[in-house]
């Protein structure tokens, strides 16, 4: 799995993602470790 990791927060979700090798899977468990993190850390990212 290449990807590039386009923002440093994901660089910390890559050692959770490799675990899932179906791509459905991967957006699955993208969506539900997301969906588990409070938003308000994320707003220093988007301004």
């Amino acid at each position: 799995m290449a990807r590039e990791v386009p923002a440093p927060r994901l660089r910390v979700l890559v050692p959770r993602l490799a675990e899932y090798d179906d791509e459905r899977e991967l957006i699955t468990g993208l969506d539900g470790l997301l969906s588990g993190m409070p938003e308000a850390p994320f707003d220093s990212f988007y301004g």
